[in-house]
């Protein structure tokens, strides 16, 4: 490890730095028909936090996915719609998908994070 990472690593509270990500989930249908956004950007993230998105990332291996997926969702009312976005060291990616599909169960622990991070930081925002 290079004296310049060890000094970050050091200054992030022990937590190993990270490449900044950016993951944007918009979720829209359901019964109410309504769109959605959420943000987590690493950046803004605590350290602890910052690093679990890292992980969530890794652990979809979105760079192998294929960004154009078929509807899944004809013939589904009342289902969510997801657009997810990803911002991360290997580039910019975008996905389509349906609740329900195989895309959705391999992003659905990044979607919960996005989302009760993007829900927390409006409540924090909100008492300050």
């Amino acid at each position: 490890m290079s004296d310049q990472a060890a000094l970050d690593e050091d200054l992030n509270g022990g937590v190993p730095v990270t490449s900044r990500a950016v993951v944007e989930v918009k979720r829209s249908g359901g019964v109410v028909g309504r769109t959605v956004t959420f943000v987590a950007d690493s950046s803004r993230l605590a350290p602890a936090s910052a690093a679990r998105l890292e992980e969530l990332l890794e652990e979809t291996h979105y760079a192998d996915v294929s960004e154009s997926v078929p509807d899944s969702a004809a013939g589904r009312p009342d289902r969510f719609q997801y657009e997810l976005t990803i911002d991360a060291g290997s580039g910019r990616r975008h996905f389509r998908f349906a609740e329900g599909s195989s895309e959705h169960a391999r992003f659905t622990d990044l979607i919960a994070f996005v989302i009760d991070t993007a829900r927390s930081e409006r409540d924090t925002e909100g008492k300050g």
